[in-house]
Parts: C-alpha cells; sequence; structure tokens
C-alpha cells in the first residue's frame, strides 16, 4: 500500500520543511496500532503494518505559477488484514442430501448412476 502528501506553498525551502514534516505525521498516523483498530470495534478485525517494510520516497520540488512550489512524499508499506464478513441467514435447512459418484475397479453404477448417498441432519 502507499500513503501520499502533498504540500504547495511559496520558496522552495518552506515547501520542503512542509513536506518532510507531513511524512512523519503520516508515518507516525501508520504506526499507530490503537489508530487502525479506532475505526471498528469488532473483535473479528484485524489490520496490521508491517513496520520492516516502510519506506518513504520524495519527490522534487516542482515550480509553479509565480513563487509557488509543490512537493510530495508517499510512505509504502504491508498490510495484512484480517476480517470476518457476518451474513444474515436467509432460511433455515433441516436436511442436505448429497449424492457422489464412486467408481473403484470393477464396480457399477445404478440406475441413477449413484452408488453412494449421504444425508447430513
Amino acid at each position: 500500500m502507499r500513503s501520499y502528501v502533498w504540500t504547495r506553498t511559496e520558496g522552495s525551502e518552506e515547501t520542503t520543511v512542509m513536506r518532510d514534516r507531513l511524512t512523519v505525521v503520516l508515518r507516525s498516523a501508520l504506526l499507530d496500532a490503537p489508530c487502525l483498530e479506532a475505526s471498528d470495534p469488532r473483535q473479528s478485525f484485524r489490520a496490521q503494518i508491517d513496520q520492516t517494510s516502510m519506506r518513504e520516497e520524495f519527490s522534487d520540488v516542482t515550480l509553479l505559477k509565480g513563487d509557488r512550489m509543490l512537493a510530495g512524499a508517499y510512505v509504502s508499506y504491508n498490510l495484512a488484514i484480517d476480517e470476518v464478513v457476518h451474513r444474515e441467514d436467509m432460511s433455515d435447512i433441516s436436511e442436505i442430501k448429497i449424492q457422489y459418484q464412486s467408481k473403484g475397479p470393477g464396480q457399477t453404477f445404478d440406475e441413477n448412476g449413484y452408488t453412494n448417498e449421504i444425508v447430513v441432519d
């Protein structure tokens, strides 16, 4: 995954400082484990960032109109997410009948083509 920051202000030095500070804030927010868990209180959800995979990349400062400058950066990382999706039951099933074919050497099928039957209650 990648998370990006962009800054635009007057002056090259100010733009660079602002970009670097926003990147530090972004990285700190990503490493804050309670921040990842704050949006979903379910016990079946887990999001974890692999800290050893974090990399930062910075763009060059680009001149815009006048004295305005633009700079960007991103933090890349591996994100592991475990999530369980719960669905509402549509109906109850009291019996499941499963038919399957099993044929070994010299074995024949019955008139329906099935040799075995399982009933699950």
